[in-house]
């Protein structure tokens, strides 16, 4: 119930999150890094590049034959992978879990105040400075370095374990074509750090607090925000229910009014109705991963569940490649292909709307001259004058 390293922001800015029924939770994307960071923890630990390659989703593959994983460790000496650590910001104190546990951290007996969390890679510098860096392998922005919350965390374990003034945390981004680039670092000192306990354990107390009011049938206060979006207890959440209701109520005034609106109201409820399609689209999905975990009761005798069956699709590109190596001449293809016309409803530049000015840059304003850069530039301009004068006058410059 004390949430993870990862969901560290989450905890300081809606502590009421730890306190509401959760729903687990993968995606693709978290499946890619997962694998990902599988391939760099095997290479770091001696296993051949090709090797570790051929363990890879070969969707993913190309981007990880490319990767130098050398470029992760750098200069770093002393360094390890995937180390997992409980943090009890309450105690102050940092415990050692294991490496590449799997995210198992209950085998462990956690603490009622401990905060599980596994990081990337550490080591040290030349400087002999601790150095914590997270591989980020998505395409969603990142916090940067100086307030992100999962950097803290481990940083502060650093802190706690080593009693060194100061930690270097580092983010290194993965590009689709496998290089990496360092996104930002920041180094946190130790009153940084101390201060991040601080808002932590605070965090874990306001989360006691919500505990108890949900426990009592009450509604704890949340707060939303980009942190959100990955929430296993989005579906438990009052702000989303309350979300939820709106949404219904807006679903049925637009239905029952939609032919009578004015132009500019309908437009006003397209909008409206594309949020609500959004909002729609994510709890399905959400809803769909819970049932892959196990069905869903519905009225009639029925339920929700994953169901897995066989299916045959045409293969456009394989049937091409057929017919060519048959001998069928691109304009016998041709002739296959049938031309129709599409229509869509889309949001597109009104051409009789009045176009908005574009922000004009502003001029910078010239630095003063010196004296000497004054006197300088009057004798260039003599001089081209001078210059002018006797070629307007036929002579040689």
């Amino acid at each position: 119930m004390n949430g993870s390293a990862s969901a560290t922001e989450r905890t300081l800015a809606c502590p009421a999150s730890l306190a509401l029924p959760k729903v687990h939770r993968s995606s693709a994307y978290a499946e890619r890094g997962h694998g990902i960071h599988a391939f760099v923890r095997a290479v770091l630990a001696g296993v051949p590049h090709a090797a570790a390659v051929a363990t890879v989703d070969e969707e993913h593959r190309g981007t990880c034959n490319k990767m130098q994983v050398s470029a992760l460790v750098g200069d770093l000496y002393n360094v390890r992978c995937e180390v997992a650590y409980a943090l009890d910001p309450i105690a102050r104190t940092a415990r050692f879990l294991g490496v590449d546990v799997g995210r198992n951290y209950e085998q462990f007996g956690l603490g009622p105040n401990e905060i599980p969390g596994s990081l990337d890679i550490e080591g040290t510098n030349f400087t002999d400075v601790p150095v914590i860096r997270d591989l980020k392998t998505g395409y969603l922005d990142v916090t940067d370095a100086e307030d992100n919350g999962q950097g803290l965390f481990f940083a502060a374990v650093e802190y706690l374990m080593t009693g060194a003034p100061e930690v270097i945390f580092e983010i290194m981004k993965l590009r689709p074509d496998g290089s990496l680039v360092t996104v930002s670092s920041a180094t946190y000192t130790a009153f940084e750090l101390d201060s991040f306990l601080d808002a932590l354990e605070e965090a874990l107390v306001e989360s006691r607090a919500a505990r108890r009011v949900y426990l009592a049938g009450g509604t704890p206060d949340v707060t939303v925000g980009t942190w959100c979006r990955f929430c296993e207890s989005m579906e438990s959440c009052p702000a989303y229910m309350r979300l939820a209701k709106s949404m219904a109520s807006d679903v049925a005034d637009i239905e029952t009014r939609v032919d009578h609106l004015t132009l500019p109201e309908a437009g006003v409820a397209w909008r409206k109705a594309k949020t609500i399609e959004a909002m729609l689209k994510r709890v399905l999905e959400a809803l769909k991963s819970r049932a892959r975990q196990e069905p869903l009761p519905i009225e009639g005798g029925k339920q929700v569940k994953a169901i897995s069956f066989g299916r045959s699709d045409f293969d456009r590109d394989l049937a091409l490649a057929m017919l060519r190596e048959r001998g069928a001449t691109d304009a016998e293809i041709a002739v296959l292909f049938r031309e129709s016309e599409v229509e869509q409803i889309r949001e597109v530049n009104d051409p009789n709307a009045a176009r908005q000015p574009k922000a004009r840059k502003r001029a910078k304003k010239a630095k003063p001259l010196d004296a000497d850069e004054t006197e300088r530039v009057r004798a260039l301009i003599d001089t081209a004058c001078e210059a002018d004068t006797k070629h307007n006058a036929g002579e040689s410059p």
